[in-house]
């Protein structure tokens, strides 16, 4: 169930099914909605049961519950035999496993999403990122597009450590996370590195369309502050690779990236290199 919506996801004996069912219709809408199980041993006598398929005798619909809430409804519709009350016995252990199967399934999700992220920021991690950057190299390379990689650096963390304290640079590495993700596309993933280090995937873009995207950040953060009394605004340096302008395989990227990156710290920091010092974006714009 997803909102307000039911979706099919399995079924058997049917020909055609809607693909969706709003919970305001049918006999399986008011068990999603009420919580409650539906015996309808006389479809007839039911305002709610809609027929699919013509000589249903009878339907038990009931409720599958995840976390103490309603998320899917498991139905029977019999054409051979009336459904008895016996079926109800034996159909409801098996809407109670199918809850159990979906909490454990989303059990080893958030365990698997857990560990793909950064405790501080909630950014994808390390781990994450040596998964994606091999996986979106190798899809540039099957489909001829361009991946491009930003690292980006922030400008005097350590003073900001050492002289406000931990906290105001947990909070320079949180402002910069929050930023990146709300102004960012969907498609873009943001991840921790470690320390002041981060990292951006942006498929589907070249060089250029990167530099854009990452000097638009580094403005955007250079515009807020942290809330420790007389700390600097943080500012980032950027340094960005290209697949497969700058490199062909995913190490050969992050390194030309790295080596952007060091030009734009070199420069003074606060500016955007792309590899190979094809453009400089800095303090000016």
């Amino acid at each position: 169930m997803a909102g307000d919506t039911l979706r099919i996801s399995a079924a058997a004996g049917y020909l055609a099914l809607p693909g969706e069912l709003p919970v305001t219709q049918a006999v399986v809408g008011r068990v999603a909605r009420t919580g409650q199980p539906a015996f309808v041993r006389r479809p007839e006598d039911d305002p709610d049961f809609m027929p699919i398929v013509s000589g249903v005798l009878s339907q038990i619909a009931l409720p599958v519950t995840v976390d103490g809430k309603t998320a899917a409804v498991l139905s029977v519709e019999s054409r051979s035999r009336p459904l008895v009350e016996e079926d109800l016995r034996l159909l409801s252990p098996l809407a109670t496993q199918c809850g159990l199967a979906i909490e454990n399934i989303l059990l080893v999700s958030r365990i698997h999403e857990t560990a793909m992220r950064d405790s501080l920021t909630g950014l994808f991690n390390h781990r994450q990122f040596w998964i994606d950057l091999p996986a979106g190299v190798e899809r540039g390379r099957r489909y001829g597009e361009s991946l491009s990689l930003v690292v980006v650096d922030m400008d005097g963390f350590k003073r900001i450590n050492d002289t406000f304290g931990h906290p105001a640079g947990d909070e320079a590495l949180k402002l910069f996370a929050r930023i990146a993700t709300k102004r960012l596309r969907v498609s873009d993933r943001v991840y921790r590195l470690g320390g002041d280090e981060f990292a951006i995937l942006l498929p589907s873009t070249t060089g250029n369309g990167a530099a854009h995207a990452a000097d638009w950040l580094r403005i955007a953060v250079r515009a807020e502050g942290i809330a420790a009394r007389d700390a600097p605004r943080p500012t980032v340096s950027c340094g960005i690779a290209s697949f497969p302008v700058d490199a062909d395989h995913p190490e050969g990227l992050l390194a030309a990236a790295d080596r952007a990156l060091y030009s734009a710290k070199a420069g003074g920091g606060d500016r955007v290199m792309l590899a190979v010092g094809r453009t400089n974006r800095g303090p000016q714009t």
